[in-house]
């Protein structure tokens, strides 16, 4: 069964267009990552300060 193709530029404009989707994605994770981190970092800061509890 034979398939049609689009042009070249219109595979290399979607080819192009999927690649900055990965790159925001990738972006994006990381980005969430950080976040995750540093409120980590914050709660640990925040954390170190109260005294411990009593039993």
């Amino acid at each position: 069964m034979l398939l049609p193709l689009p042009p070249p530029d219109v595979t290399t404009a979607y080819h192009r267009a999927f690649g900055l989707v990965e790159e925001m994605s990738a972006l994006y994770q990381e980005t969430a990552r950080k976040a995750v981190e540093l409120v980590d970092a914050l709660h640990d800061d925040w954390a170190s300060t109260i005294p411990p509890w009593e039993t």
